[in-house]
């Protein structure tokens, strides 16, 4: 789970919008495994970090639910006004 959430902040280095596939050979194999795993850089610490900010940001859609942050936020809109028909032939 810790290498997990190196490489995933460790992607943040990637260009918008590249994906990892290209990111990958881009940065080259033995150097993401020296980052992530050995630590080459000294970095592992910040993107533990980072990683543990995110996991604490993290909210679960379905509780939003439950506790609205709104009074109208999951009123429905129902019954809908009626739609123009199409004529069938």
């Amino acid at each position: 789970m810790t290498l997990t959430g190196r490489l995933l902040q460790y992607r943040e280095s990637a260009n918008w919008p590249e994906r990892t596939y290209a990111w990958v050979p881009r940065f080259g194999i033995q150097h993401i495994r020296a980052v992530v795993v050995d630590d080459a850089e000294g970095v592992a610490a910040q993107l533990d970090a980072n990683m543990a900010k995110s996991v604490e940001a993290y909210r679960d859609p379905w509780l939003d639910g439950k506790k609205p942050t709104s009074e109208g936020q999951f009123r429905p809109s129902l019954p809908l006004p009626p739609l123009p028909q199409v004529p069938v032939r």
